[in-house]
């Protein structure tokens, strides 16, 4: 399908007295010849059509050549341009607004490529910035506190099991009575539990039982170990027992 051209023409043009002589002499036929020619004008890159074109031209639209001539050169309607081409003065005087606006869009939609295309290119030299710093550089410093924040949260919470040696050191330098032997086969065998939970500081269970070693009577070291059954006893009272 052909693509159509727009342009602008008024409503009233029926009303103009040279359409309104053509009317009369040639009825609505002379009309429509009339539009079909200015149609026709339209379509051409300068608007102008040459007039050994006509009889090709009132065969295609199913009328006489005499007829076409006859609007063309008889009202006034057309310009001819030695002898040819003709044109429509008005046809050529709105085209040119129309041209006019439609260059002016055409350029204004350049210079904003260009203008992009130009911010695209010193997009790896210049970042956007958001409240004066650096878009890249804020994004960097919270992506390095989230990492600072996830290492220490995960060094928080990594436990390592002391060895013996470990407990007898840290036992050496409180002074205290605490069995490092004891210590670490009773919280081995716990998987190193405290209760439910899984033990995250051992220096801090040796500063409990270096507490317990002190408030503990010295009477209650007549517990009879070889009649000492776990089963009848908490977590706790084994705690104890292992620490008399």
């Amino acid at each position: 399908m052909k693509d159509a051209f727009y342009f602008p023409h008024d409503s009233n043009a029926k009303d103009d007295p040279k359409c309104v002589m053509l009317i009369e002499q040639l009825g609505l036929e002379g009309y429509g010849i009339y539009w079909v020619l200015i149609e026709t004008l339209r379509e051409q890159p300068d608007y102008k059509y040459p007039i050994k074109l006509l009889p090709a031209l009132s065969r295609r639209y199913n009328t006489t050549l005499d007829k076409m001539k006859v609007v063309v050169f008889n009202y006034d309607l057309f310009q001819v341009e030695g002898d040819e081409f003709f044109y429509s003065e008005s046809l050529m005087r709105r085209m040119q607004i129309y041209d006019h606006k439609r260059e002016m869009a055409r350029m204004a939609g350049k210079k904003s490529a260009q203008k992009r295309l130009s911010l695209n290119a010193g997009s790896t030299d210049v970042q956007p910035t958001f409240n004066d710093r650096s878009t890249s550089k804020v994004n960097k410093s919270k992506v390095n506190k989230i990492n600072k924040d996830i290492c220490a949260e995960h060094t928080h919470t990594q436990f390592t099991p002391p060895t013996v040696d470990d407990v007898k050191a840290y036992c050496r330098e409180r002074s205290n009575h605490v069995d490092p032997e004891k210590f670490v086969d009773f919280y081995s065998s716990k998987g190193w539990m405290v209760g439910k939970n899984k033990m995250k500081d051992w220096k801090a269970a040796v500063r409990t039982w270096e507490k317990d070693d002190k408030a503990r009577p010295q009477q209650s070291k007549a517990v009879n170990k070889g009649n000492f059954d776990q089963r009848q006893y908490s977590d706790a009272d084994i705690e104890k027992f292992y620490k008399v």
